[in-house]
């Protein structure tokens, strides 16, 4: 009886795909597969490797059924066809002298094709056996075979990754007046756009490898006058105006990111300069630079020295984080690549002349360490709840008066789960003003320093089209990013339903 087998057949054909070599019009095999045919390059590359042969007559007659005993006799030919396996390697004699190039081999084979040819091979065992194949020596073969590949596999896992991005921007205003632009800095006046052109780079790198165990490191180094051009006047430290940014392009080299990531106690333990973000309204990094590009920097991310755990008890994962923004300097000038501002000394925003008065004119005080908690929680199939910790040391030295050398920042989110189309989250937060972690501000208020924001969301047509409200408490100020307002960064003192297209 006739066994039909065309997805064994198809099975030949993935396995000697990866031998292919390309076929040329003029070398069509068979009378009846066309070159336009959408299965000529596998059938070529089959009738190539002497695994099909066809009929005689030179005709394939694909549309014939394929027996088991035809199939056995195209795995025998496949299997002489694989690559030698040599034994262990001898003493390296002297160098001879180069000979020509010969053509170039065929691509190899990938490990789950090596592991569907075993299984094929065990599953064809008995019919092989009948033409006469030492079935037992093909199986040892291929086992060395998987043995050599899955040992190239993890030389291949455990070698350095080198990869890279080069940004190169310009710049300039015209104006007949000083102004502050959309990102906050200030310009003098210009008269020609040839007198104020900002002309800046960054080479950023990203050199990462692995190790066994599961362990692993990465290392961003950083050659760019990028910093210096977005950092200059300390437009990190909550939308300070800064000055313009054409006197301020220093060459700046330094290792942005370095951490060390292993696996611990079922979790993961980070520890070196890493970047971390959590939610809007308690650890989110602003970005003040909305003329360039450059996602390396403007993905929200603080950046730290210190230590990070992770760990998944059951459904929720639960992450906790130390570390200090002293250390993380450039090397040029020694100003600080990012340092975050928390609590408010005064209430409402002030009138002034000043154009813009981002958190420190309010005020905020300028972290110097962190610590962090935050776990996530799925609520069976209705949404993701999130619950957020972060505590920030520093030094307020804007009024003595009335000091606070710390703040805590305690917030709850959330991301409800299928409502069709409309995407639902929110956010509520609170930041508490302390002279010390358990000494509350004398002469502040913590009544006044609440935040939260709701927010529908839909795409229609390609659009992005969002509903919500946002209510910010006169004195809320975390190391978040929420609004932005004009050149207004973080505003407070809000409240009021908004939509955006």
């Amino acid at each position: 009886m006739r066994n039909t087998m065309p997805c064994l057949a198809a099975a030949l054909a993935v396995l000697t795909a990866g031998w292919a070599t390309a076929a040329r019009a003029q070398d069509n095999p068979f009378k009846d597969v066309p070159t336009d045919h959408w299965a000529y390059q596998a059938i070529t590359d089959l009738q190539q490797h002497g695994i099909l042969q066809g009929y005689p007559d030179g005709y394939f007659r694909g549309k014939r059924s394929l027996t088991r005993y035809e199939f056995a006799v195209s795995l025998d030919r496949m299997l002489k066809n694989l690559p030698s396996t040599p034994g262990p390697a001898g003493d390296v004699g002297p160098a001879g002298p180069e000979g020509p190039a010969g053509p170039q081999g065929p691509a190899g084979m990938t490990p789950d094709e090596l592991s569907e040819l075993s299984r094929l091979t065990a599953e064809f065992k008995t019919d092989l056996a009948t033409l006469g194949v030492n079935v037992r020596a093909v199986q040892s073969r291929l086992s060395r075979l998987t043995a050599r590949v899955d040992a190239l596999q993890q030389r291949i896992d455990h070698m350095p990754v080198i990869k890279g991005d080069l940004f190169v921007g310009m710049a300039s205003s015209l104006s007949r007046h000083s102004f502050y632009d959309y990102s906050g800095a200030f310009h003098p006046g210009a008269s020609s756009l040839t007198n104020s052109v900002n002309v800046v780079h960054d080479l950023h790198l990203n050199i990462s490898m692995k190790f066994k165990g599961g362990a692993s490191f990465a290392v961003e180094p950083v050659l760019s006058n990028y910093l210096s051009y977005t950092d200059n006047g300390k437009t990190e430290q909550g939308g300070i105006p800064a000055a313009n940014p054409a006197s301020s392009e220093k060459e700046q080299a330094t290792l942005y990111k370095a951490y060390f990531t292993a696996p611990v106690l079922g979790g993961d333990l980070v520890l070196g300069r890493f970047g971390e973000k959590l939610t809007p309204l308690t650890y989110f990094r602003p970005n003040h630079d909305v003329y360039f590009n450059l996602p390396w920097y403007q993905n929200f991310e603080w950046i730290q020295d210190g230590i990070k755990y992770t760990h998944k008890f059951g459904s929720a994962t639960t992450q906790v984080f130390a570390g200090s923004y002293q250390t993380v300097t450039t090397t040029a000038t020694g100003v600080l690549i990012n340092q975050p501002v928390a609590g408010a000394l005064f209430g409402p925003r002030a009138l002034s002349s000043a154009k813009v008065e981002g958190a420190a004119a309010r005020g905020a005080m300028p972290a110097t360490q962190v610590m962090g908690l935050h776990i996530d929680v799925p609520i069976g199939k209705v949404m993701d709840l999130g619950l957020t910790a972060i505590d920030l040391g520093g030094n307020n030295v804007i009024s003595p008066t009335t000091p606070f050398n710390n703040v805590t920042v305690y917030g709850v989110n959330f991301k409800l789960h299928h409502i069709g189309p409309v995407a639902i989250n929110g956010e509520v937060a609170k930041s508490v003003t302390q002279a010390s972690l358990s000494t509350g501000a004398v002469g502040l208020s913590n009544d006044d320093n609440n935040a939260f924001w709701l927010n529908a969301a839909y795409k229609l047509y390609g659009a992005n089209i969002a509903l919500g409200y946002k209510y910010i408490d006169p004195r809320f100020q975390s190391a978040g990013t929420w609004d932005k307002v004009g050149n207004w960064f973080s505003p407070t003192n809000i409240q009021g339903p908004y939509a955006t297209v």
